[in-house]
Parts: C-alpha cells; sequence; structure tokens
C-alpha cells in the first residue's frame, strides 16, 4: 500500500528526517577536512618560507664573538670567552625547558667528566627559569661552568635561531662546527677533533658541499639524521659512549 512506502512523517522511498538529519551530518566531515587543510598548508607555506629566508648560525672560520656573562649559580663571578684564550673550547646553547636540551645536556656532561676536563665546555642557559636550569644542571651532573643569557644578548650575537645549538671553536675561536639540534657521542667527538686540529680553518665557500649542509641545515637536521625517540629515551640511542651509565 502507499502508506507502507512511506516512514511515519517521511518522504516518499523511505527518506525520513532521521536520514536527511544523517546526509547532513556525513557531509560535514569533508567540510571541515576544508577548513583545517588551509591552516595545515599555511604551516607547511611557513615552515618552508622560514627555512629558506630564517638567521643562519655562525659560517664555518667565523670568529666567535666576546662575551662576558654572570655565572648561572649567583656566584657573583662572570664567565667570559677571553678567559679559554688560545683553547680549543664548546660552547653550548640550551634550556631546560628543551626536551632535547635535557638529554644533550646529561651527555655533555658526561663526556666532560669522562675526560676529566681536558676537553673546555662552556653552557649558555638561553631565556630560562635559573631555578628549573640549575635543577637540569644537578639532574645531569654539570661540572662545567655555566653562563645565563636570559635576555638572548649572547644568543643573537650567536646567531641561534633554536636551541640546542653547539659551536665547537678552535684555539683561535674560530668556528670550525656548528650543530644544532640534538648531539651524540659521535658528532661531539667529531667536532672535538675539528677543533684541535692544527693549521687555518677553510671559509664556509671553502668548505665541502656536506660540511656546507651541516652548517646550514634547518634546527633538527633532515629527517634522515631527526631522532625518532622521545627525549627519555634519546640517551639510549646516543651509539658506543664509553661509561656511561647503565
Amino acid at each position: 500500500m502507499t502508506t507502507d512506502s512511506h516512514a511515519p512523517g517521511g518522504t516518499p522511498g523511505g527518506r525520513g528526517p532521521g536520514r536527511r538529519r544523517q546526509g547532513r551530518h556525513a557531509a560535514r566531515p569533508s567540510g571541515w577536512a576544508r577548513l583545517l587543510s588551509l591552516p595545515v598548508v599555511l604551516a607547511v607555506v611557513g615552515l618552508a618560507v622560514a627555512a629558506c629566508l630564517g638567521p643562519k648560525v655562525l659560517a664555518k672560520g667565523q670568529a666567535a664573538s666576546s662575551f662576558s656573562l654572570p655565572d648561572i649559580n649567583g656566584s657573583g663571578q662572570r664567565i667570559s670567552l677571553s678567559d679559554y684564550a688560545g683553547q680549543p673550547l664548546i660552547i653550548n646553547f640550551f634550556a631546560s625547558w628543551s626536551p632535547p636540551c635535557t638529554a644533550e645536556t646529561k651527555l655533555l656532561a658526561h663526556y666532560f667528566r669522562f675526560y676529566h676536563g681536558t676537553v673546555k665546555i662552556i653552557g649558555v642557559d638561553a631565556r630560562d627559569n635559573r631555578a628549573a636550569a640549575l635543577a637540569l644542571m644537578r639532574r645531569s651532573q654539570v661540572t662545567y661552568p655555566v653562563a645565563s643569557d636570559p635576555d638572548l644578548v649572547i644568543a643573537a650575537r650567536y646567531r641561534v635561531p633554536g636551541i640546542p645549538v653547539t659551536y665547537f671553536l678552535n684555539g683561535r675561536h674560530q668556528v670550525v662546527k656548528a650543530d644544532l639540534g640534538w648531539l651524540s657521542w659521535k658528532k661531539i667527538r667529531r667536532g672535538v677533533k675539528a677543533m684541535n686540529r692544527p693549521g687555518p680553518v677553510p671559509s664556509a665557500r671553502a668548505a665541502t658541499a656536506a660540511g656546507s649542509a651541516d652548517l646550514n641545515r634547518g634546527l633538527t637536521g633532515p629527517p634522515s639524521r631527526v631522532p625518532r625517540r622521545t627525549p627519555t629515551r634519546t640517551r639510549l640511542a646516543t651509539g658506543s659512549v664509553p661509561g656511561w651509565p647503565a
């Protein structure tokens, strides 16, 4: 009968109000997907533009700028580049709020202790909460000097686009290597070897293509070199680390 072909209060063919509502709801995800795709596209474009136009780190062969910063421990002493005249040096920019820094700081502290301080390191805590930074240093057993740069004065002078950033300087305090992102034991050894190498440092223009890419890559490096593990597990993926605690 004709009455059987209609749902109560519906339309011919059984299309009742419930089915019409289902149709309307089914169409919404595609609308939301279109709306959400715009910010995603803009974010991707923004990252690409930032990678091309963003600040670059100090170039290979460039002289490191002198600085004098207060000791983060509040001792009243100052930490200066001139204190290390004629000595190769590692300068590490970090902050306690950066997950990569928490893993990297522990590794640097272990490296410093393992070689009994023969490799000189200065940490520069950038725009950080002092109490949180000191807590990180205690957990990581940091024994090398750490300076405080709350207003990013020195970070800007060293063209730090983000953290962590580590500079390896030779005895003339010229940049021989710049590392952006996580450090590994292998990267530290490679940088130390470069900063202790005698002779002049080739300019960035004279550097190899691989070296140039190493200096100018993005904050965390190309995808093949980005650690895919969480910061708490990064320390387990640092390679062969002599004396590393279990």
